[in-house]
């Protein structure tokens, strides 16, 4: 093999090189520095919901495939048998309204995070929370530790973060609490 033979199996092999490092670099970019949200539309999930309990009826049933006194009432009775309860991020109507979209459509988990804007982790915690809650008689240790936990994490920060009680008030209205 001459020098020019190896010469070119080494520009071939640096061409090579740097076409990998490119690409890996681009796929980190991408991954890790480029932290665009994926769910990022103007209407939250609580936003859609508001929209869809205060709408029209037809929009209503079509979303939900059910008549929204109906819903309504189903709400009432889940609220008052202690079935489901509101979580920290997703109120019960939401969490039902997301069931309904999702049996009601055959829609996939991926589908719900980008209707209701919330993420897989978000769906698959309201998801397991309903299940430990109704499988255990209505006791929700799991969910009350890790709330506990939550609180303790972030004690110190509340004291010098804590927000007047018109904001929280305001906040908590516009969730739908």
């Amino acid at each position: 093999m001459s020098n020019d033979d190896i010469n070119a199996r080494r520009r071939e092999q640096v061409k090579l090189n740097m076409l990998t490092v490119a690409a890996v670099a681009g796929w980190y970019i991408d991954t890790y520095l480029d932290k665009r949200p994926c769910r990022d539309s103007a209407l939250s999930g609580a936003a859609y919901v508001n929209e869809l309990l205060i709408g029209h009826l037809e929009r209503f049933r079509q979303v939900c495939r059910m008549e929204r006194p109906i819903f309504m009432k189903l709400c009432n009775v889940i609220r008052s048998k202690n079935l489901l309860c509101d979580t920290r991020d997703i109120t019960l109507e939401e969490q039902l309204i997301m069931f309904l979209f999702t049996i009601g459509h055959n829609a996939v988990n991926r589908q719900v995070q980008e209707r209701f804007q919330h993420s897989d982790v978000i769906i698959a915690c309201c998801t397991l929370h309903n299940f430990i809650h109704s499988h255990s008689n209505g006791e929700d240790w799991i969910y009350e530790e890790y709330d506990l936990q939550y609180e303790n994490q972030f004690s110190e920060q509340e004291d010098i973060n804590e927000p007047d009680d018109d904001y929280k008030h305001g906040w908590a209205t516009s969730r739908g609490q």
